[in-house]
């Protein structure tokens, strides 16, 4: 039975029970003078080896917190790191890859075009062209290479130009750019729906658009999912906002397998729903 790791303390991770896995203070990875994130030193010489828990040195430069992490065998595995997260979470899919699971069957989520791009680069400095065939993205940019078929990304400009109608047919006392804003906030759930917004939607529909908040609610209504979930990482966790926090679990399905890491003290996109208390979520479903 794989370790059930509720909380985030020693006595904790010893006692626990489950199928869910949680981790936590992975240090950095290859350690260089100066603080860690939990303020002790690390200092050059024996102290700084990175060796495994028998005291053999790791041919890999990872420690022990992270090769539990990279390891583990649970369904749901969520990792509150200090530093080293990326390393973290492209060792954990590199041995995936080499204990014969699937590339095609990897997912990796981030939250930025940037942090994608570097994901991608460092699986292929260690997977080569096995690489290609996993899928690396933001949430947007995965739901969309589904929908691209049948919607067109609405432009800035378009936008603007049907959110000036809609302001002024609605006679609405906002600018076109605090209307979108709006628009933004119903369909991340932290406004109420009004005409007007409804109305925005209706046209971008007609004109066969969707703009970068419809992408994950169409990804939901149409329950797209595939066999490229089966191995799911989400990178930067505490920032998945509820409608984010669906589609992880539509992916995930019966027998996938997720791969959290986050910090829940660090939430940054608040101003799209985001809300940390996405891991007790991962607690209270598994």
């Amino acid at each position: 039975e794989y370790g059930k790791i509720a909380l985030f303390t020693p006595d904790e991770l010893k006692n626990a029970s489950g199928q869910m896995s949680f981790l936590s203070d992975l240090p950095l990875a290859a350690a260089r003078d100066g603080e860690t994130d939990r303020g002790e030193k690390f200092k050059k010489g024996k102290e700084e080896k990175n060796e495994n828990e028998s005291g053999e040195r790791n041919p890999r430069g990872i420690n022990a917190e992270q090769e539990a992490a990279a390891d583990s065998k649970a369904r749901v595995t969520a990792v509150v790191p200090g530093r080293g997260k990326t390393f973290t979470l492209v060792e954990r899919i590199v041995r995936l890859v080499e204990s014969g699971v699937k590339p095609a069957e990897i997912t990796a989520v981030t939250f930025t075009v940037k942090a994608a791009a570097e994901m991608r680069e460092r699986l292929s400095a260690r997977l080569k062209k096995a690489a290609e065939k996993i899928t690396v993205g933001t949430f947007h940019s995965i739901c969309f290479s589904f929908l691209k078929d049948e919607f067109v990304l609405a432009n800035p400009a378009f936008m603007l130009k049907t959110a000036a109608e809609v302001v002024a047919e609605y006679g609405i006392k906002l600018a076109s750019r605090k209307f979108l804003n709006h628009v933004s906030a119903v369909k991340n759930g932290k406004e109420t729906e009004t005409d007007a917004a409804a109305e925005y939607n209706r046209r971008l529909r007609a004109a066969g658009m969707l703009d970068y908040d419809d992408l994950i609610s169409e990804a939901l209504k149409r329950k797209i999912k595939g066999k490229q979930f089966r191995y799911l990482h989400v990178d930067e966790f505490q920032d998945v906002n509820p409608a984010q926090y669906e589609l992880i679990r539509l992916w995930l399905g019966e027998e996938g397998r997720l791969f959290a890491i986050g910090d829940p003290d660090q939430a940054i996109y608040g101003f799209r729903g985001a809300n940390a208390r996405c891991f007790e979520r991962l607690l209270q479903d598994e």
